[in-house]
């Protein structure tokens, strides 16, 4: 993280629409508003979702768009560093996305308790993209062939593949649509 004023201003921009997400889902109590695309549900409230709101071109990526993903385990929690100490039971993230090539990037994070208070806020000052499918293919001179090795998947861009799945097989076309969204 740097604080430069450029930084600075960054961060306001950015952290004022993920304030104002937040105070929404807070006053909301448990329940998803209307625009969100739940990929699944479970016990104690646990869910996944993406905000079809959020989805639009990304700035300086022509191939990419925007979408903000919401997860909350239950009473479940899982590690959200950094911060090194940061345990979270729900997360706000803003990734960009470009199912084109099967790309993301961890844009902004914002990890909350059992209690949904903000744990931390973490702002990318740029786009460092990852594989949604990560793989590595190489020649096996002894089998004579070409292998892949696939990667372990990280956990927490599940949804984030989950929509690129959805979106390349045109199953959000009508939701997409439906809140007059472009792509």
């Amino acid at each position: 993280m740097t604080t430069t004023p450029k930084a600075i201003s960054l961060r306001t921009r950015c952290l004022l629409p993920l304030a104002i997400l937040l105070t929404s889902l807070l006053a909301s109590g448990p329940a998803i508003a209307e625009r969100w695309y739940v990929l699944s549900s479970g016990n104690f409230d646990a869910r996944r979702a993406f905000d079809l709101d959020s989805i639009a071109p990304a700035p300086g990526y022509p191939t990419a768009m925007t979408l903000r993903v919401y997860v909350h385990v239950g009473i479940g929690t899982f590690p959200c560093g950094p911060p090194s100490d940061c345990i979270a039971t729900s997360q706000i993230t803003d990734y960009y996305v470009d199912c084109a090539r099967l790309m993301a990037a961890e844009m902004y994070r914002v990890p909350m308790d059992l209690r949904e208070k903000v744990v931390a806020v973490v702002v990318a000052p740029y786009p460092d993209w990852f594989a949604l499918y990560p793989a590595m293919s190489y020649f096996d001179r002894d089998e004579g062939r070409v292998v892949t090795d696939y990667q372990r998947l990280d956990p927490r861009h599940h949804e984030v593949r989950a929509f690129c799945t959805l979106y390349n097989a045109g199953k959000l076309n009508n939701a997409l649509t439906a809140g007059a969204v472009q792509r």
